[in-house]
């Protein structure tokens, strides 16, 4: 606003100059800016050297315009050069003391904590991280992967086990109680843990392997909420 009060008040300067002003009409022949010194300034000449132009205008021109992401709803703005991670388990809708480690998610997987509690801040530095959630109530574990920590926010998540509950029976009309060893059926690896036959085991959703005294049994499906006796038989 400034600069164009500036610019008009140097037009009506530079008009009165060509003008001749209110004493005399300039001569056809004569230049506009004749006989003008060369460090002429027609706004000096006119306010003077120490007016100040008092303007009630709320524009700068020094004005930076400054732009914050905004906040999603499982963020709290919490300032500093770290971020927060607040995580909470819940299996079948209740929530869960549950460990989780975190690992840098690029190639090296660089653990960075390990056992960590869930329903307790973690100070992270800004970055994504993969993380792996286990509980003692369930078989398995969580993962979260590509979870984005941002600098000065504190970011909320529940995570949630997909898990039901199942029964491994060794007949349909009694069961007799035996170790057994379980691993899902995409992977070689027997779950950590001691089960048996007769009781209910929490399992995250998926397919299973058992194995009863090395006679293997297949096709244990287990939903999610879902909760089933199942009668095994050798396959």
């Amino acid at each position: 606003m400034k600069s164009i009060v500036k610019i008009l008040i140097l037009l009506v300067a530079l008009l009165l100059i060509s003008c001749g002003g209110t004493r005399r009409t300039a001569s056809p022949t004569e230049g506009i800016m004749k006989g003008v010194d060369e460090d002429y300034d027609p706004v000096t000449a006119i306010l003077g050297k120490d007016v100040e132009l008092d303007l009630d205008d709320d524009d700068t021109d020094e004005e930076v315009a400054s732009y914050e992401a905004p906040l999603a709803p499982d963020e709290d703005l919490i300032g500093g050069d770290m971020g927060v991670f607040l995580p909470t388990v819940t299996l079948n809708g209740k929530e869960e003391k549950a460990t989780y480690t975190v690992r840098t998610a690029d190639h090296t997987a660089t653990t960075v904590h390990a056992d960590v509690t869930t329903g307790q801040e973690l100070t992270l530095h800004p970055g994504l991280y993969d993380m792996e959630f286990t509980s003692k109530k369930v078989a398995g574990s969580v993962e979260l992967r590509g979870v984005e920590i941002i600098r000065g926010r504190r970011l909320k998540r529940i995570v949630k086990f997909p898990v039901g509950e199942i029964t491994l029976l060794t007949s349909e009309r009694g069961c007799a109680t035996a170790k057994i060893k379980i691993r899902r059926k995409d992977s070689g690896d027997w779950l950590p843990g001691n089960y048996s036959t007769c009781k209910p085991i929490l399992l995250p959703a998926g397919e299973y392997v058992a194995d009863k005294g090395g006679t293997e049994v297949t096709g244990i499906v287990v939903y999610d909420g879902g909760k089933r006796n199942i009668v095994i038989r050798a396959q």
